[in-house]
C-alpha cells in the first residue's frame, strides 16, 4: 500500500513488506496455491514466510535488516490482543508457534528472539505433545527446502500430523470403542400379549 503518511514506523513497516512480498515474487511458484486445500495452504505460507526471508538475505546483504524493521510494534501488538479463551486466538497461537519457530531456525531477528519466550509460553497452553514433535521435526526441514515444491510437500505432511489424534487419546479411543461393543445387549421385556 501507499504510505499514509512520512511517519518513520509506517515506512519501515511498509518497506519491510517491500523485501517480504519482493521474496515472494522472486522465490514462491505461485501454482502451489492451487494445488492446496485451504488448510494447506494455511500451513505452507506459515513455513513459506520464513523460506523467502531466508533467501532474501542470501541473495541481498541488508535484507535482514530491513526485514527486521516494524517487527517490535507488531510482535508486542500481537502478544497484547491474545486471549487463550478464545478458540480463534488458541488456532492464532499455535500458528505463531510455527511461524515464529520458522523465523529462528533461518531467519532470525533481534525481535523475535526478545519475545521468545514469551511466545513459547503461550504455545505451551494450546499445542499438545504430539503437535509439538510434528512442528519441531517440520521446522528441522526448513533449511533444507530449496524451492516451493519442497514446502508444498512438508506443508501437506505437518497440516496432516496436526491434525491426527496423538496416539494416546487415539488407544484410549479404540478401547473405549471396543468395550461399548462387547456390551451384551440389554433384554428387552417379553410381551405377554394380554391387557391388564
Amino acid at each position: 500500500p501507499m504510505p499514509a503518511s512520512a511517519d518513520a514506523s509506517q515506512i519501515a513497516a511498509l518497506t519491510r513488506m517491500a523485501v517480504h512480498e519482493a521474496g515472494h515474487a522472486a522465490h514462491t511458484d505461485l501454482d502451489c496455491a492451487q494445488r492446496l486445500t485451504e488448510e494447506q495452504l494455511q500451513v505452507f505460507n506459515l513455513l513459506e514466510d520464513p523460506r523467502i526471508e531466508m533467501e532474501q538475505r542470501k541473495r541481498f546483504a541488508g535484507a535482514g535488516v530491513i526485514l527486521g524493521r516494524g517487527l517490535d510494534e507488531a510482535l508486542d501488538t500481537i502478544l497484547k490482543g491474545l486471549d487463550l479463551q478464545l478458540e480463534e486466538h488458541r488456532a492464532k497461537a499455535l500458528q505463531l508457534d510455527i511461524i515464529l519457530r520458522g523465523f529462528r531456525a533461518v531467519a532470525p531477528q533481534p525481535a523475535i528472539e526478545q519475545r521468545a519466550k514469551a511466545f513459547e509460553d503461550l504455545a505451551a497452553q494450546v499445542v499438545n505433545q504430539h503437535q509439538r514433535q510434528a512442528i519441531d521435526a517440520a521446522i528441522a526441514e526448513l533449511p533444507k527446502l530449496t524451492c516451493s515444491q519442497d514446502t508444498e510437500a512438508l506443508a501437506i505432511l505437518l497440516n496432516r500430523q496436526l491434525r491426527e489424534q496423538p496416539p494416546e487419546q487415539e488407544s484410549q479411543q479404540q478401547e473405549a470403542q471396543s468395550e461399548l461393543e462387547q456390551e451384551p445387549e440389554q433384554e428387552q421385556p417379553h410381551d405377554s400379549g394380554t391387557d391388564a
